[in-house]
Parts: C-alpha cells; sequence; structure tokens
C-alpha cells in the first residue's frame, strides 16, 4: 500500500522531456526555463574561457564539426572541421549580452543558459521568423565526445540538471512522510 501512494507521490514530478518536442528549439523552450535559475553569468568567465565548445544542431545534413573557442584578451576563435577563423568577443556593459565579431560581421547575442558543459545564446532579434534557430547552442567537447552526444541526447543532459532537482525535491519529501508515518506511528 505505501508502494502505490510512493508511486503517485512521484508521479506529481515530470521526469521526461515531453515526446512532441522535435527541435532543438523547442525543446530549449521547455527545458530552459526549469533550469535558468542554475545558470551562471557572463561576468563569471572561468565558465567558458579557454573551452572547447562544440556547436550543437538539430540539422542531420550538418556534418562540419564547429568548434568556438572564447580567449582571455577578447579573442575569439571559430574551428570548421580544422580551418580557423580568428575574432574578438565582449560583453555589453551592464547586461548578459555578448558581442561576437568574426569574418567581417558582428552579433548581438543574449546568455539564455551557462554552466560547465552548456553555453546557449539567442540572437537578438526573431531569428526564427527568418527560418533561422532561435538559440545557439555550445556543449563543451569534453562531455559531447566522451559521452558521443548527439543533439537529443544533449537535450537529455540538460534537462537532467532539472530531473536532478526533482528527484532531490521528491527524496526530501518521501523522508519527511516516513518521519511523520514514524512519529504517528510512534505515538499513537
Amino acid at each position: 500500500m505505501f508502494q502505490k501512494y510512493l508511486e503517485r507521490l512521484l508521479a506529481i514530478f515530470e521526469w521526461n522531456l515531453p515526446p512532441n518536442l522535435n527541435s532543438l528549439d523547442a525543446k530549449l523552450d521547455y527545458i530552459l526555463p526549469l533550469v535558468q535559475k542554475d545558470s551562471e553569468d557572463l561576468v563569471e568567465e572561468e565558465f567558458y574561457l579557454r573551452k572547447r565548445w562544440i556547436e550543437v544542431r538539430d540539422d542531420d545534413r550538418h556534418l562540419e564539426t564547429v568548434l568556438h573557442i572564447f580567449m582571455p584578451a577578447k579573442e575569439y576563435l571559430i574551428s570548421i572541421d580544422g580551418d580557423i577563423t580568428k575574432g574578438s568577443w565582449w560583453i555589453m556593459p551592464d547586461s548578459n549580452a555578448l558581442i561576437v565579431e568574426y569574418g567581417g560581421k558582428s552579433q548581438l547575442f543574449d546568455l539564455e543558459f551557462l554552466n560547465d558543459d552548456f553555453f546557449i545564446l539567442a540572437k537578438n532579434g526573431d531569428q526564427m521568423r527568418k527560418g533561422k534557430p532561435k538559440y545557439t547552442v555550445y556543449a563543451s567537447e569534453e562531455l559531447v565526445e566522451y559521452k558521443n552526444l548527439d543533439w537529443h541526447n544533449c537535450m537529455e543532459e540538460l534537462f537532467n540538471i532539472h530531473r536532478n532537482q526533482l528527484l532531490f525535491s521528491a527524496k526530501v519529501i518521501v523522508g519527511l512522510i516516513i518521519i511523520v508515518a514514524a512519529a504517528v506511528f510512534y505515538f499513537f
């Protein structure tokens, strides 16, 4: 009987991504509000400087490996299958916005999420209206290559941040229920 109540309690928590999220943008629209409170800020450069970030896309025709590296002194490197283009980057004052310049273009991005494994940006403006992705997603090369992840699995890894929070909450609730039940049983 206790198992039945525990199952009902745990069913309150959503453990899986909804199956109808078929694009990277759709999954991020669902996941980001759940994990943004765990994001770092751009001023915390130790989370992204000197790190090799692999660009994650949901386009199966995109076969190139695109690597982004943000270096000290505001140097930006983008490697496409090993061919490097240099540029620069800087943080807009008093904001979580990043300007990246390379190839004669400047782009403005807003930070959506940052931790040791993910660096997720949204290019300013309505990119979807132009037929472009809403988000620019970088995953640490270490995470992607060590676990051999595709974009679906990268999103599962990002969603694990939320799952782990739910699991902790569930354990706390179950622990409290057990304590209350033991107290009731002991005193009555």
